[in-house]
């Protein structure tokens, strides 16, 4: 989904696949250019609907064929991913987490305790939080985890070092003002927004008003996070604070 500016030639995207990101293949998109009265940038939406079974890889590539001035403006890409043989949690079923859960799990951000078993209800600790947001944000936590213990509650060895060691250096958690993480403790909604909104990079608006936690649970509001979250911010947070209505995009 994108945005060209009015009176100047769109030189599409193109688009191509792959099942393992070295050798790439040419993928053909629907192209629907919508018209906008008085404004100043077209909507112009790519749609991928034949994918091969085996692409794991996509690559959105734009080309200024005409050599103009151009300034196309992603708006956002969005995923429907196909419904594989690997199921989602046996926990999860007959309750409003299921989907989700499915599609997480075949994503790879979520593994659960093992392939059965989710646990919807347990309170998620501040480790599993900081994992599952480097993992939604693809970094690159495997270095990481060895170089280093920025907490004295978090060994080297632990499984979530590298997550919170990576986190950590861009801004996006920390710890108590003691230097402990308490990584087994459950992660309160206000922590949970409070990472969500630095991850976006809403760190210094966050702080303009007030700080955290208020001005971080304000800014996630704004934000559209805390849609559906029936729970106080000091609450831990589980999958039941949450109503969910039906599984969009991760």
């Amino acid at each position: 989904h994108t945005y060209f500016r009015q009176n100047e030639e769109i030189s599409h995207f193109t688009f191509s696949w792959s099942a393992d990101g070295e050798s790439w293949s040419a993928a053909e998109p629907s192209v629907q250019v919508l018209s906008v009265e008085e404004w100043k940038w077209i909507p112009v939406i790519y749609t991928l609907k034949k994918l091969d079974d085996s692409a794991k890889y996509l690559r959105i590539t734009f080309g200024n064929v005409g050599g103009t001035e151009w300034s196309p403006s992603i708006a956002g890409v969005y995923s429907k991913y196909k419904s594989g043989a690997d199921a989602g949690f046996a926990d999860c079923v007959g309750t409003p987490y299921y989907d989700v859960t499915a599609l997480l799990k075949n994503l790879g951000l979520i593994s659960g305790y093992n392939a059965y078993e989710y646990g919807p209800e347990d309170a998620i600790t501040r480790a599993e939080f900081a994992k599952l947001t480097a993992s939604v944000l693809n970094l690159n936590t495997a270095a990481s985890g060895q170089e280093k213990q920025l907490f004295w509650d978090l060994k080297k060895e632990h499984w979530a070092n590298g997550a919170v060691n990576v986190l950590y250096g861009i801004g996006v958690i920390q710890g108590d003002e003691n230097g402990f993480f308490r990584p087994d403790d459950p992660v309160a909604c206000q922590e949970a927004a409070k990472i969500l909104v630095s991850a976006l990079g809403y760190t210094v608006l966050a702080e303009e008003k007030g700080g955290y936690p208020a001005g971080f649970w304000q800014m996630a509001s704004r934000l559209d996070l805390l849609k559906g979250v029936d729970a106080p911010p000091e609450q831990a947070m589980n999958l039941s604070l949450i109503h969910i209505s039906e599984p969009t995009r991760p």
